[in-house]
């Protein structure tokens, strides 16, 4: 089975978040409230920029559902033969249809980016990621090949069925290939970058 992975980074949302972020970030007002944080201590009525930072990044993504971090393309086949029953127990005799798809399909994994948990923690900001989640597993393209016959022929639902099962078929082989893994491994390496392209904080994921 011939797999094509590929890894999207959702550029036009990144360099939105980025630029949003730079601008607010240099913009900043000065003000004898804003400090550095002292092991973590900060004084009354004062904040730090690590806080103002981190508000930024929230603001400038506050708008947004969701992100695919990862997508990977699958190409799977899947045949279904029916026969009609008698008293759903005994099948009759040259009433059999056939049908087969080879499909190609797309599976687009990553966050809703409002579960993602951002804190502030001795001078770093800190990010809790939720589990990666599915955003879509769409067919782009499927070859048919039938065999009706006259007594029993193909039905809408066994081609609904039949689809239903490629794409759980893509699924799977792409739990195989560590989706989820890969989502993961590359929002992180968007959120790091993003944060180190409009600050000088470190980022860590806890």
């Amino acid at each position: 089975m011939k797999k094509i992975k590929r890894i999207t980074f959702a550029v036009f949302v990144i360099a939105l978040l980025v630029a949003g972020g730079y601008v607010g970030w240099k913009y900043i007002p000065k003000s004898n409230n804003i400090v550095e944080a002292s092991d973590g201590l900060i004084p009354p009525g004062k904040t730090t920029k690590a806080i103002l930072v981190l508000n930024e990044i929230k603001s400038s993504i506050k708008e947004l559902a969701e992100i695919s971090t990862y997508e990977e393309e699958y190409s799977v086949k899947r045949a279904y033969e029916e026969p009609l029953w008698l008293f759903d127990e005994y099948a009759i005799p040259f009433t059999k249809n056939y049908l087969e798809l080879d499909c190609n399909g797309i599976i687009k994994a990553g966050y809703n980016l409002e579960d993602i948990e951002m804190n502030v923690k001795n001078g770093k900001i800190c990010i809790t990621l939720p589990e990666v989640k599915i955003n879509s597993n769409e067919l782009i393209n499927c070859d048919f090949k039938e065999k009706n016959n006259t007594f029993n022929p193909i039905n809408s639902t066994q081609y609904e069925e039949l689809l239903a099962e490629c794409k759980a078929m893509g699924l799977e082989e792409a739990d195989k290939s560590k989706l989820y893994d890969k989502a993961e491994e590359n929002a992180k390496k968007i959120i790091k970058d993003m944060v180190e392209n409009i600050s000088d904080y470190d980022v860590e994921f806890v």
